[in-house]
């Protein structure tokens, strides 16, 4: 009977990895994981959810951060993990703002953005790393309620976790 179950669960993942949902939200979800993601998939998927992450269309943004890590107050700042990255904002010129000075500074604004976006990759895949390095939790927790209480200890993936699950 056990049997029986086993080959009905695996049958009805098989090829999970090949829906990137699916494998984003399984992957997401600290009851499964990596579970029904096959050996030979296990580093893709964690590739891609670093480029996920680190994409401009995911746009995981101060504002997003702040938004999943509320209960931080502003004497917390210091202690704010790399991974908090503000994208640069692009804003319309004026015939008044073409300054020497003003298109410099948008410009230096901007490179430091994206350096700031490489350093980060590295605090990425520590965090996913450690989340995966984490125990699965029993099927009966309550996700949600996990994600909140590791929020601050997974920021990226808790923001990810947002989006798919």
């Amino acid at each position: 009977m056990k049997d029986i179950r086993i080959s009905n669960i695996n049958e009805r993942f098989i090829g999970i990895e090949c829906n990137p949902h699916y494998a984003y939200a399984s992957f997401l979800d600290p009851r499964f994981k990596s579970v029904f993601i096959s050996d030979n998939n296990k580093e893709k998927l964690k590739e891609e959810i670093l480029v996920l992450v680190t994409s401009q269309n995911l746009g995981i943004t101060e504002e997003i951060y702040n938004e999943t890590n509320q209960e931080i107050d502003s004497s917390d700042s210091d202690d704010l993990p790399l991974t908090l990255v503000a994208t640069a904002s692009k804003r319309m010129r004026t015939d008044t703002d073409t300054s020497v000075f003003d298109i410099m500074s948008e410009i230096a604004s901007t490179s430091i953005s994206h350096s700031v976006n490489l350093s980060n990759e590295k605090d990425i895949k520590l965090e996913i790393d450690l989340y995966l390095k984490q125990t699965i939790i029993n099927r009966d927790t309550s996700l949600f309620d996990w994600w909140k209480t590791h929020q601050k200890t997974f920021p990226t993936l808790a923001a990810l976790a947002k989006h798919y699950l």
